[in-house]
């Protein structure tokens, strides 16, 4: 192997929360640091919620349904939700918006053993069309057609693998070029515990 690899924890997000990809995705990426969260605790009292358009800050419609809303959150979003609870849970440590990084220092921070959440879709290759858009802090954010949060836990320069926690199909591979060329397609949107 020539790359990274942590060990992180791998939810369902099935039946309880049918759009709650990326509360989950954080739950996933918390419990890797040994917080013990079910996978509801999140989405249900740190998740910001609202249902006026703005996914950038709030989660758009309810994680619990698969209707209303624009049904999706996007980087800011987690990092607030994964602040609130880091704060209620008197941590030292705090969730990082590191959108807009390179691939390079993505794989820098698995090597050093910090795992990523990020944004990519459901099957695994390039999204739908851009059906949602918000400028915020200088950058654009947008859903995208099959938008889908996981957690990178390794890469494979070798072989030319990522190795992903997906609360839809588990512990899977993906093709590296791919995942990486939809995650930038997706607005290059990463959020990280440190």
């Amino acid at each position: 192997m020539v790359g990274a690899w942590v060990d992180v924890p791998c939810y369902s997000q099935y039946p309880e929360l049918p759009t709650g990809c990326e509360s989950v995705a954080l739950t996933n990426l918390l419990n890797y640091y040994g917080f013990g969260l079910g996978k509801t605790i999140i989405a249900d009292y740190y998740l910001p919620k609202g249902s006026n358009g703005n996914f950038v800050t709030a989660f758009d419609g309810n994680p619990r349904r698969s209707s209303g809303g624009l049904m999706g959150c996007v980087a800011p979003a987690i990092t607030i939700a994964g602040n609130n609870f880091l704060r209620a849970a008197g941590s030292g440590k705090q969730a990082k918006d590191v959108s807009f990084s390179s691939i390079s220092s993505i794989k820098n921070r698995l090597t050093c053993g910090q795992p990523v959440e990020m944004w990519n879709t459901e099957w695994g290759s390039w999204p739908g069309g851009r059906y949602a858009a918000r400028w915020y802090n200088g950058h654009s954010y947008g859903l995208w057609g099959g938008n889908h949060a996981v957690v990178l836990k390794g890469y494979d320069d070798e072989q030319g693998i990522v190795y992903l926690s997906d609360s839809i199909n588990g512990n899977v591979t993906r093709n590296a070029q791919v995942f990486f060329g939809t995650w930038q397609q997706m607005d290059s949107q990463a959020v990280v515990i440190e």
